[in-house]
């Protein structure tokens, strides 16, 4: 097609407004161009590549926030600095489990998560769980549901290829 009045009779012949064909062309540009966009502002590590290759146990406090909570904002992350410090003083993770997560589902399992892998879970989690040594108590992180306190139980490596391109799986990630 030659341009415009080829396109606008091309368009018309298939009953196909022109002016919906502009506005749906603009959509699918600005998509890219957002797209583009936000790809340029991820970084991708090594360590994001080998991730992929590990799965860990871990378990939770969590304080919810949102529409499924009484608390504001700011009374649910004072809440969860002050938990995190009382496991610091000494208070088992297990007993902070019990007496103050707002998880149900893993309440009843001292806030045990179970095995995941990079992908398994919200992004805030894993990028604070795969960042803590074994039996280390990460800070309280900010997620979708309200604040975590997270503790790592164990991390299994799965079988990496021996011929692994970390800059093509990096490009895949």
């Amino acid at each position: 097609i030659k341009g415009k009045r080829e396109l606008k009779k091309k368009l018309k012949e298939q009953n196909y407004p022109y002016e919906l064909f502009v506005e749906k062309q603009t959509n699918e540009l600005y998509v890219q161009a957002m797209t583009k966009f936000l790809m340029d502002q991820v970084s991708i590590t090594d360590k994001d590549v080998d991730n992929q290759y590990k799965r860990v146990r871990s378990q939770h406090v969590l304080v919810k926030t949102g529409l499924n909570s009484v608390m504001t904002e700011d009374d649910a992350k004072q809440k969860a600095d002050q938990i995190y410090q009382e496991i610091q003083d000494g208070l088992a993770f297990k007993d902070a489990v019990e007496t103050y997560s707002d998880d149900i589902g893993t309440k009843a399992n001292n806030g045990e998560i179970g095995w995941i892998r990079a992908g398994d879970t919200i992004p805030a989690y894993e990028e604070a769980v795969f960042a803590l040594g074994i039996d280390e108590v990460s800070r309280p992180v900010k997620s979708t549901y309200g604040y975590h306190i997270i503790k790592l139980l164990e991390v299994t490596d799965l079988p990496k290829p021996k011929d692994l391109d970390y800059e093509k799986e990096k490009e895949n990630l």
